[in-house]
C-alpha cells in the first residue's frame, strides 16, 4: 500500500478562539495524514460569559459552517462548548462529536497522585457530578459544589493548596 492509499481523514475542529489550536496540534501530532479545518470564533469570545442556551447556539452555528463539507470527526476544543452543547452537537449529526471536558479530565485522574483533581468552570456551565463519577469513581468531590456555589474561585485554590491537590 502506497501513501495515496492510506485514508485522510477530515477532521472539523473549533473553539470560541484560539485555544484550540493546542488541540489541532494533539491532533496534527496523532493524525499527521488528517485533513484538520479549524474555526476559531474570535468575534465572539469568550464563551464563558455567555448563557447556556445562547452557547450552545454559537456551537451549533460553528459546527453548520465546519460541516458544510463532509467531515470524518468534530472535535468542540471549548470548554464551555463541550459542556454546554455537546448533547445537542451530537443529535444534530451522525459523525463522531468529541469535546475536551471528559477526555482532559480523565487524563488528570490519571495523572494524580492524590485521587483529587481540580475543575474550574464558568458559572452555570459545569459538568455534573454524575458526569465525573462515570469515569473517576474515586475523586473526592465531597467539596466541590459548596466551593463553586459560593462563587468564590480563590478560595477554591486555597481549598486545593492546602489539601495538595
Amino acid at each position: 500500500m502506497n501513501q495515496r492509499d492510506i485514508p485522510r481523514p477530515t477532521i472539523a475542529i473549533f473553539d470560541s478562539g484560539v485555544g484550540g489550536l493546542t488541540v489541532t496540534r494533539a491532533v496534527v501530532e496523532a493524525l499527521p495524514a488528517a485533513n484538520i479545518r479549524y474555526l476559531g470564533d474570535t468575534a465572539r469570545l469568550p464563551y464563558g460569559t455567555k448563557s447556556a442556551a445562547t452557547v450552545v447556539k454559537y456551537a451549533l452555528q460553528a459546527a453548520s459552517a465546519l460541516l458544510q463539507e463532509p467531515a470524518d470527526a468534530l472535535i468542540v476544543a471549548c470548554n464551555t462548548a463541550s459542556s454546554c452543547a455537546l448533547p445537542a452537537l451530537q443529535r444534530r449529526w451522525d459523525l463522531p462529536v468529541i469535546g475536551v471536558v471528559e477526555p482532559g479530565a480523565r487524563r488528570a485522574v490519571a495523572a494524580t497522585h492524590t485521587g483529587r483533581i481540580g475543575v474550574i468552570v464558568a458559572p452555570g456551565k459545569g459538568v455534573s457530578e454524575d458526569k465525573l463519577l462515570e469515569f473517576a469513581d474515586q475523586l473526592d468531590l465531597s467539596r466541590i459544589a459548596a466551593l463553586v456555589d459560593s462563587g468564590a474561585p480563590s478560595a477554591m485554590a486555597t481549598s486545593c493548596a492546602d489539601e495538595n491537590c
